[in-house]
């Protein structure tokens, strides 16, 4: 009902959208009225006819304007000094009714027979080349405007005001359409200027890879820092797996070296037990070889003890089995010699003779490699 109401109002109004109501048009005015929202006298271009109008619709009594409302006024034309215009565009775009014609930084002119009389254009103007002319006094220059077969009608004309309206609301619509179809292209525009920035920023990343082999280098050394900071850690777990290493090595040789000591004291035991003397051997030369093959029988064991010893780095034990066994070999030497059958088993002794020189021998080398491998842990060390 209230819309319906405000159309009604509306038809009734000049449709002149000059703004003197204080509204930005007359279907905004038309729509306070019916609301309740504020009287039917502000209206200066409908006159009082238009007062005493709306006051019938609505069911009021009449209500003249106020003393400090805007004068009533004829119907008035614009009029464009053609001499004069700069071709600012301002008053095509103050115009609500799109009545005049121009281009910017060419000539405008008014189209009389769609030109309310708003005088809204007047204002905007920069040099004052715009006046409002009586419609009646129109004729006398219509070589200056648009033909004018509409400016004689009487202010509230439906027809013109039917016109007007409809003008008035393509206006607004063209208005809304061109922000919206601007508001699109500025936004195509960004994205098609940010997409080209993205391949010129790439484009420009390739060519300095590919032009300067520094950038290149420069990269790959930084790929091998992160690297490296990524592996830091890793030389912790290297030292503690030597660390386990050395512990077992070092176990395995004391192993080795008690079940070596264990051997000499059974070998030193034998002797203790059955010691080689020059009166055994007077009482028994038989005994005597018999014993002197049983210390080279030692002293071969010693030596391959010693031989066995040497690669895993523990020589010392050997070599000095090697001594007792060369000491023992020389006792019952000495002890074969005294007895009388010694001229007769002398190829016996010369063979333990052998036996002792060669484990010597043997020993020698043994300590050579010791003295050898333990200087290779130190040259490692150094390099």
């Amino acid at each position: 009902m209230s819309q319906t109401l405000a159309q009604q109002i509306d038809a009734i109004l000049p449709q002149t959208q000059c703004q003197q109501c204080h509204y930005a048009g007359c279907r905004p005015y038309a729509e306070a009225i019916a609301a309740g929202q504020d009287d039917i006298n502000k209206c200066p271009p409908g006159g009082e006819d238009g007062i005493r109008e709306l006051a019938a619709l609505l069911g009021v009594p009449f209500k003249p304007f106020a003393p400090d409302a805007p004068p009533t006024k004829p119907k008035a034309i614009a009029l464009i000094d053609e001499a004069t215009c700069i071709g600012c565009t301002l008053c095509i775009q103050a115009c609500p009714v799109d009545a005049i014609l121009g281009a910017a930084k060419r000539m405008h002119t008014v189209i009389a027979s769609e030109c309310t009389g708003c005088e809204l254009c007047i204002a905007p103007c920069p040099v004052d080349c715009i006046s409002m002319i009586p419609a009646d006094a129109a004729a006398s220059t219509a070589s200056r405007i648009i033909p004018i077969q509409a400016v004689t009608n009487p202010p509230r004309d439906k027809q013109a005001a039917d016109l007007a309206r409809q003008r008035h609301q393509f206006r607004l619509f063209r208005q809304q359409r061109d922000k919206t179809e601007k508001a699109q292209r500025l936004a195509e525009r960004a994205a098609a200027q940010a997409a080209k920035q993205a391949d010129s920023d790439t484009k420009t990343i390739a060519a300095n890879v590919s032009d300067d082999p520094k950038q290149a280098i420069i990269a790959a050394a930084m790929a091998r820092a992160a690297a490296q900071r990524d592996s830091k850690a890793l030389p912790e777990q290297h030292l503690n797996g030597l660390d386990e290493a050395k512990h077992a090595a070092v176990a395995a040789a004391m192993a080795r070296a008690a079940a070596r000591k264990a051997a000499a004291d059974n070998i030193k035991s034998d002797i203790a037990a059955n010691p080689v003397t020059a009166d055994s051997a007077d009482s028994d030369p038989q005994k005597a070889i018999i014993e002197a093959a049983m210390a080279r029988a030692a002293a071969r064991k010693a030596a391959a003890i010693a031989r066995q010893d040497t690669a895993n780095l523990a020589p010392a034990s050997g070599i000095d089995d090697v001594k007792q066994a060369a000491i023992n070999a020389a006792l019952a030497r000495a002890a074969a010699r005294n007895t009388p059958g010694f001229a007769a088993d002398t190829n016996t002794a010369q063979s333990g003779i052998d036996a002792a020189k060669k484990a010597a021998i043997d020993a020698a080398l043994a300590r050579s490699a010791a003295r050898k491998t333990a200087a290779s842990p130190e040259d490692e060390k150094t390099k």
